[in-house]
């Protein structure tokens, strides 16, 4: 089992069926693009934007419940509820979060996996067909504006391979952010529909 302070890799792995290709991918997708995450979140608290602040609080929330790091959601979660009551967050809190965020990103990056070659992916269609319950269940709460649509959403992200169909989905990321779900789940079905 890959050990890596500061995350549990066994529920994180788990969260994959065990499929560590698709769990090293948002390792690594983890650490290219929430790297920097808590000094944007403490940026936009200085500026009080705390519609930003409390976005990037959740979508940290939601990777790092995602890759396993427990500790990290946890701590992204008061922050995401100390800005949703558009307070600020106190700095032991952010110094807490930061320190968290550091051993994470570090238990990465000195890890083998940023030089490992990934496996390739040769499922093609039959990946999609495997994730069919996930989207169905991203669709389900979509169309019930739950917030962990999010949550499915990443999760699927994550271990789809880049492609035509990784890029349609990103286009989701919008009208859900817009809080905009019958939107989004429309454009799931037409993305669904062309390409299973």
């Amino acid at each position: 089992m890959l050990a890596l302070p500061g995350i549990d890799t066994e529920h994180g792995l788990s969260l994959f069926a065990g499929n560590m290709d698709s769990y090293r991918k948002i390792l690594l997708k983890f650490f290219k693009q929430h790297h920097s995450n808590v000094v944007e979140l403490s940026q936009a608290m200085q500026l009080e934007d705390f519609a930003t602040a409390e976005r990037i609080a959740h979508s940290l929330k939601s990777v790092a419940g995602n890759i396993g790091a427990k500790q990290l959601q946890q701590q992204a979660l008061l922050a995401e509820q100390c800005f949703k009551q558009r307070e600020v967050l106190p700095n032991e809190q952010l110094d807490t979060l930061n320190s968290l965020m550091q051993q994470v990103l570090v238990s990465i990056e000195t890890s083998s996996l940023l030089t490992e070659k990934p496996i390739a992916n040769t499922q093609g269609q039959s990946n999609l067909l495997s994730l069919k319950p996930e989207f169905n269940k991203l669709k389900a709460l979509l169309l019930e504006y739950d917030t962990q649509a999010q949550d499915v959403y990443d999760g699927i992200m994550a271990q789809l391979a880049p492609g035509e169909v990784l890029e349609q989905l990103k286009t989701l990321q919008q009208p859900m952010d817009e809080y905009d779900s019958e939107l989004a789940a429309q454009m799931l079905d037409k993305v669904l529909a062309q390409h299973l």
